[in-house]
């Protein structure tokens, strides 16, 4: 068969071959110009990238630099933990071989409420009767602890509440952490919070908010919240309402251990 024999008996068929490897031409050539530039311009950042990531980019010299920084870093943060975290006085820990954990807590409780219902006496101070504490129904230690603790920062609130001339002690709340004891913890920061009002002229609250910053007592206090607001019927006194904050960073002692 010649080629014009097989033309005429296969001219459909050879037609649509030619016309569509034409269409496969003609489209080929149009994204080739449309996106061609494109794609050689992605290939050329990825082998520019991939260089890059096979050279040296930081020497020794950058190295020494950011271990200097990190040992900064990590001094400037001991030194802002050691501010924020609590440190009970001596009387207010638990001691090795004085008796039961329970039986401490109850007989430094006794004592600070005997000493402050004799200066608050002296200076007609009125305090709730047993400063408003809870009864404390636990044999927990870690619990107890952190009770002592609360116990020795309001102390050193209503000594410096009284010294300052607050009239009145209205109520006096202590709640430990939200998260202490319960399944997820307490985070890296523990908060015990001691809520004191009290009703005094405005002098003598500012004077007490001024002492809790002093370290009459040790390192000064750390306020979580303060709220003031007039006294009913008497324009020269004010109440408020002061929250302080026991703070223990349990991250810092897991770094310690470590280390």
């Amino acid at each position: 068969m010649d080629l014009n024999d097989y033309w005429q008996a296969n001219k459909p068929f050879v037609v649509s071959v030619g016309t569509g490897a034409l269409v496969f031409l003609i489209a080929f050539l149009w994204l080739n110009s449309a996106f061609g530039g494109e794609a050689k311009s992605a290939e050329a950042r990825l082998r520019k990238a991939a260089l890059e990531l096979r050279e040296s980019r930081y020497g020794p010299s950058d190295l020494d630099r950011a271990t200097e920084q990190n040992e900064a870093l990590k001094a400037d943060f001991e030194a802002l933990s050691q501010a924020a975290a609590f440190e009970p006085r001596p009387e207010f820990v638990l001691q090795d071989g004085a008796g039961s954990p329970t039986n401490q807590y109850f007989l430094r409780r006794d004592e600070v409420r005997s000493d402050l219902a004799r200066i608050a006496g002296r200076r007609r101070v009125s305090l709730p009767d047993g400063l408003g504490l809870q009864p404390l129904k636990t044999s927990s230690v870690d619990t107890i602890t952190r009770h002592l603790e609360a116990l020795d920062v309001l102390d050193r609130l209503l000594r410096m509440s009284i010294d300052a001339g607050v009239r009145q002690v209205t109520e006096v709340k202590v709640d430990l952490d939200s998260g202490f004891g319960s399944r997820d913890g307490v985070g890296s920061v523990e908060r015990t919070r001691v809520t004191v009002r009290m009703v005094g002229d405005a002098e003598a609250i500012t004077e007490t908010l001024a002492a809790t910053q002093t370290a009459r007592f040790g390192k000064p206090l750390v306020i979580g919240r303060f709220d003031l607001n007039a006294a009913a019927g008497k324009q020269s006194e004010v109440r408020a309402e002061i929250e302080l904050l026991v703070v223990r960073l349990h991250e810092v002692r897991a770094q310690e251990e470590q280390d």
